[in-house]
């Protein structure tokens, strides 16, 4: 019995049996976060937001907190459960650290949103170098981490490794593959013998490469969101009076500057989410970044690097 997780972008599904079948692919529309933007969610959040009991002491302690959204809901997701997302449903993930030196917390939020309801079909050619996958094959489990994975998506996965370790009374072996350094005739490839059948994925991905850089600004009175820059996007195009959406075409990053007003920084998602249901992109994952905490936001300046 083979299972295969992607920790990160593309978390997949548990199930009882071999993921061998093809799955049902959800239309991004039907998502749980499919109203995300219009007036019936800011009807439902302007109603509610103050009173979620979810926020109650959230990011206040170091560590990572997880939460489903369920019709507009905001459920705990079990801590056993993390690493765990099923693509038929949305997430909050919150990340609260310190940095080095100092007492001061910071806050590192996602978005994700699920587009199936199972699991990753075992085909090498599915392995994309963004991202974590851990090939479980019962006393024997790899874990594979994509070049472009980040330090927090691989220390997930070997969290949940351990944790299917404990599970099995220590009888299971692991193994870390790096993919610069692993030999294309490892023993591990050879598990991945499936051919993924085609589906609609190439739907959901942007015709073009070119980065663009949006501003959302309210410095004239009324809230503006306008095309800033298109093409090479350095750190020096950003301001740290205004909101920046920041659309690689295979991730979106929402900048908040330092001095961004108020309702700027309460809008930002919102309008993030909103751009990304227009485009022919829609489900590539959100990560908001703080201006003061830049320096951790491996993957924002890796896309400024590119």
């Amino acid at each position: 019995m083979y299972y295969q997780y992607q920790i990160g972008q593309a978390v997949t599904a548990m199930a009882d049996k071999p993921a061998l079948r093809k799955q049902k692919k959800y239309d991004w529309k039907d998502s749980n976060l499919a109203l995300f933007g219009t007036k019936l969610e800011h009807a439902v959040k302007k109603e509610s937001s103050l009173y979620e009991p979810a926020w109650y002491n959230a990011g206040t302690k170091v560590g990572r907190k997880i939460w489903r959204i369920v019709n507009f809901e905001v459920t705990d997701w079990p801590e056993e459960d993390y690493g765990k997302f099923y693509e038929g449903d949305s997430y909050i993930i919150l990340d609260t650290y310190k940095k080095s030196g100092s007492d001061a917390i910071y806050h590192h939020i996602h978005f994700w949103i699920g587009k199936y309801s199972t699991q990753i079909p075992r085909d090498k050619n599915k392995l994309d170098s963004t991202d974590v996958y851990i090939l479980d094959l019962g006393l024997v489990i790899y874990q594979w981490n994509g070049k472009g994975s980040n330090k927090d998506e691989r220390f997930q996965a070997m969290q949940y490794i351990v944790d299917l370790k404990e599970q099995r009374c220590g009888k299971a072996i692991s193994e870390v593959l790096d993919e610069e350094s692993t030999e294309p005739k490892h023993k591990f490839f050879t598990y991945l013998d499936e051919v993924a059948e085609k589906d609609d994925d190439q739907s959901y991905q942007a015709k073009d490469t070119i980065k663009e850089l949006y501003r959302l600004s309210d410095e004239s009175g009324m809230m503006s969101f306008s095309l800033e820059k298109t093409g090479s996007i350095k750190l020096k195009d950003f301001d740290e009076k205004d909101v920046f959406i920041f659309d690689t075409k295979t991730e979106v990053f929402v900048f908040i500057g330092k001095d961004t007003s108020a309702n700027e920084s309460q809008f930002a998602m919102t309008y993030a989410h909103t751009y990304l249901m227009q485009t022919d992109h829609p489900l590539i994952p959100i990560s908001c970044i703080i201006e003061q905490a830049i320096d951790a936001a491996f993957n924002f300046t890796s896309a400024l690097a590119a």
